[in-house]
């Protein structure tokens, strides 16, 4: 029995707790609970600040795997769970999944699992594979329950023989927030402009957006591709090719920006060449509820929110010959059928990915935990 409705919510970065988490956050934290936020501190976590909600820092080292720095995370979470002692742990992305379900399995705290994600480690094979496999079978298979956020990634983690138990459901990933990501009228005839929104980097398949745009700009004058995100730290070779390529022209580099919403408004479609599975893609979802046409790969985590040659067009991972057949296909559509598109897109927003749907998710689940502690 407990008294203490302190929910844990563990991440890696303050960007997805302000634009994927805060919404459940605000719904808990209206609900009565103190919600408790650990993730590495960002800017955005300043905006998270407020009644029922307390910050702390961790330090997590996303894309190592240095045994160490894990083992120290772990340890991390198991003091953060017995200062706080919570009366459930909500997980999301690979190492507070892992980690974080350990160090509340240890202390026999309910656990929630998001799957965002299954991670290039999982997805590659290998010794690291059969590694993150037999974590997840400890983790997974103790958990309160676990959050898909696409079939592709049951599947997989079924067919691996990862758990054996009924407690999960597939959700529409983070769920998009309709009312922030507005509907907005499609930009007047005249230059149309592509986005490529997401991390710089070579896992995010930067380098064929870049061809992308090397390529259509040789054919077209009236097209503009912007890149707007930051560049991975163990990466820094791309800050010298994006300069080389905004010097002559070819894409506009925007940065990292604290609201992306007046450059959707602005663009005409995002192009997100992504190769690897991902949970679902936020910037996807984004960019449909404003009302845009959106050109993805066919893998999973992208593929469900495009009805292909309704909201937009879908192409083959790592075939650039497919991606430049997409993106040309959109510029030759007239005008008013590249506004259908973006109508489209904003309509299965509405029916499939509202967030609303993914925050009452995660509140009838505390309060059943709830009831059950006390």
């Amino acid at each position: 029995m407990t008294d203490n409705k302190v929910i844990a919510m563990l991440n890696c970065h303050d960007d997805d707790v302000f634009c994927f988490r805060k919404e459940i956050i605000d719904d808990l934290a209206d609900n009565g609970y103190t919600v408790l936020v650990s993730c590495p501190y960002g800017k955005r976590i300043e905006f998270i600040k407020r009644k029922n909600v307390i910050y702390e820092d961790i330090e997590i080292d996303r894309r190592g795997t240095n045994p160490i720095k894990d083992l120290k995370l772990l340890r991390s979470y198991v003091n953060l769970f017995k200062k706080y002692k919570p009366l459930v742990v909500l997980a999301f992305t690979i190492k507070p999944n892992i980690y974080g379900g350990l160090a509340a399995r240890h202390l026999k705290i309910p656990y929630v699992n998001n799957i965002t994600g299954l991670g290039s480690g999982f997805e590659n094979g290998g010794i690291v594979k059969r590694i993150i496999v037999l974590l997840y079978r400890v983790v997974f298979n103790s958990a309160y329950h676990i959050f898909f956020q696409n079939e592709e990634n049951r599947k997989k983690i079924q067919s691996a023989n990862i758990i054996k138990h009924d407690r999960y459901e597939v959700i529409p990933g983070s769920g998009v927030n309709l009312r922030k990501f507005a509907f907005c009228e499609y930009p007047k005839e005249g230059t149309i402009v592509f986005n490529y929104i997401g991390r710089v980097m070579r896992d995010k398949n930067i380098d064929d957006y870049l061809y992308l745009a090397e390529k259509i700009k040789e054919k077209y004058s009236n097209i503009t591709f912007n890149v707007i995100g930051f560049i991975e730290e163990t990466e820094s070779e791309y800050r010298d090719k994006l300069k080389e390529l905004e010097d002559k022209g070819i894409i506009r580099y925007l940065g990292s920006q604290q609201d992306v919403r007046p450059f959707i408004d602005q663009s005409c479609a995002i192009v997100h060449p992504s190769t690897y599975g991902e949970g679902l893609s936020n910037v996807l979802l984004e960019s449909a509820s404003v009302g845009r046409a959106l050109i993805t790969t066919t893998i999973s985590g992208c593929r469900e929110t495009v009805d292909d040659g309704v909201n937009g067009y879908l192409f083959e991972p790592n075939n650039r010959n497919m991606m430049i057949d997409a993106v040309e296909k959109f510029i030759s559509l007239t005008y008013k059928e590249k506004v259908q598109m973006g109508i489209a897109s904003r309509k299965i927003a509405e029916t499939h990915f509202s967030r609303d749907i993914v925050v009452e998710k995660y509140r009838h689940l505390v309060e059943k935990i709830w009831k059950e502690e006390v």
